[in-house]
């Protein structure tokens, strides 16, 4: 009878200690996995922000090249913005797209839109377009128009294939040119 109540009293004292034990060694393996779920959480909304943002980028980008080439000469003063939220997201973007040309489409836009920046940016004496100008404005355009293509799917959507890729004698690279 000793042997049973010492047994009892042995079991009674470390039984709270066997389950805090399996508190901490369950929340050590959880924690990881909880916190990696909220990160990719925070991640995601963080793109689909950026994604929105770049759509508006975009728009916006493509009126003022619009207004340009109707208008014939390069605003007086202005000071827009459209690549920040590129250079600032961009890395997020490259983990959350879900489809590579997609990605691609709008990068390709946005790694010349600090050059639209300073164009529209820059004051200047004589403020007519040149055709060097009105060449470099079709070529941006065609660009933004491509990323709106791209922007305007949702970000994780698997599938992409712009209009200016579908051709009816072949594929082309994300540049549209034919392979």
């Amino acid at each position: 009878m000793g042997l049973d109540v010492m047994a009892d009293s042995l079991l009674r004292d470390a039984l709270p200690g066997l389950f805090g034990l399996l508190g901490v060694v369950a929340g050590a393996l959880l924690t990881p996995f909880i916190n990696r779920r909220l990160e990719n959480q925070r991640d995601l909304e963080e793109a689909r922000t950026a994604w929105l943002l770049l759509r508006e980028d975009a728009d916006s980008a493509l009126r003022a090249v619009s207004e340009r080439e109707q208008k014939g000469k390069w605003p007086i003063g202005w000071n827009r913005d459209w690549s920040s939220v590129w250079r600032s997201e961009r890395g997020v973007l490259a983990r959350r797209v879900a489809f590579p040309r997609r990605f691609r489409c709008v990068a390709e836009a946005f790694e010349r839109m600090d050059e639209l920046e300073s164009a529209v940016n820059t004051g200047r004496e004589d403020r007519s377009l040149s055709d060097k100008d009105r060449e470099f404005l079709a070529s941006i355009s065609v660009a933004i128009r491509r990323a709106q293509e791209a922007l305007a799917g949702d970000l994780e959507a698997p599938d992409f294939s712009p209009s200016w890729a579908r051709a009816p004698d072949g594929p082309s690279d994300a540049s549209g040119s034919r392979a």
